[in-house]
């Protein structure tokens, strides 16, 4: 007859025999299904505790309402006027940088076409330029 130790059980999954392939001391349906209820019910009821413990903690906690006195703003004329004035200056000018205030007129440029194919003109053009910068003509 077999009787339920838990020492041998665990250090008989752990350390199997390799000349055995299915042993039927592995595996209790009805132990499986009760270690399974077993957790299940230690988690619930571990659960319930520690959710019960956060709710009598958190129930006395009273809210309480601010006292403050209602004051209305008193408003000055001029410095309103002075602040409205700030504004309308700003958004004036932020207008007048969205409208292009300058236009820019394109200069058509005209293309002269040299046709010199020679390199003793480029070097006579080069020479000529170069003693008009210097100004010994």
């Amino acid at each position: 007859m077999y009787k339920f130790n838990p020492h041998i059980n665990v250090t008989s999954l752990f350390h199997r025999r390799t000349t055995k392939l299915n042993r039927r001391g592995d595996m209790y349906p009805t132990r499986e299904w009760l270690l399974g209820l077993f957790v299940f019910t230690l988690l619930i009821v571990v659960g319930g505790l520690y959710n019960t413990h956060k709710f009598w903690l958190y129930k006395n906690i009273h809210t309480y309402e601010a006292t403050f006195s209602e004051k209305v703003p008193t408003y000055d004329t001029s410095s309103v006027e002075q602040a409205l004035q700030i504004f309308k200056n700003r958004s004036t000018a932020y207008e007048a940088l969205k409208t292009p205030s300058v236009v820019v007129q394109q200069i058509p440029i005209s293309e002269e076409v040299v046709s010199t194919s020679s390199v003793d003109a480029i070097r006579e053009t080069a020479t000529i330029s170069s003693t008009t910068l210097d100004g010994s003509e």
